[in-house]
């Protein structure tokens, strides 16, 4: 990946640190902030090519994305979803 300003790993940084403040203020933490973030995302082809691509915070070391996708898949949730 590389570090042009428009590429999805910096697009996704804005996005989740803005979800990040929206968070903290719904939910009364305020102050809280992002620590580490992975999406998973499943793309496919006008021929219909499937594949999935893994993204996550800069410099986030891989027992760190893995500790987050291994919560994602087998953390307990709430009713809420999260």
């Amino acid at each position: 990946m590389t570090d042009h300003p428009t590429s999805p790993r910096k697009i996704l940084d804005a996005a989740m640190q803005a979800l990040a403040a929206d968070l903290a203020q719904e939910t009364g933490q305020e102050g809280a902030i992002c620590t580490g973030w992975v999406v998973v995302s499943e793309w496919s082809t006008p021929d219909g090519q499937m594949w999935c691509a893994r993204y996550w915070a800069e410099h986030t070391p891989a027992w760190r994305r893995a500790g987050l996708l291994h919560e994602g898949l087998y953390g307990k949730w709430d009713d809420e979803g999260g």
